[in-house]
């Protein structure tokens, strides 16, 4: 599971177990986010876009096998407080 925290500017990567739904193992992943708040992954999963409230722009990133995110670049800027 990925969980946004726009308080440390990080995405974090979680496992989750089935039986009762908890997270652990979670550690950050992708990098250059500005509060970001929330995620959405394509329907092939191999790309993220995560949308940064402070910064009021998206990061784009790539999913790789792992589900981790990388080479994550911001294209989209200047859209006036982008939410959930």
């Amino acid at each position: 599971a990925y969980v946004a925290s726009s308080t440390d500017n990080a995405i974090y990567l979680c496992s989750v177990d089935p039986t009762d739904a908890t997270f652990s193992s979670c550690a950050t992943t992708g990098s250059g986010f500005n509060s970001p708040s929330a995620i959405a992954i394509n329907p092939q999963g191999t790309t993220a876009y995560i949308t940064n409230k402070a910064g009021n722009s998206m990061s784009i990133c790539q999913v790789n096998s792992q589900w981790q995110l990388s080479n994550c670049f911001t294209p989209v800027n200047g859209l006036n407080g982008p939410a959930n």
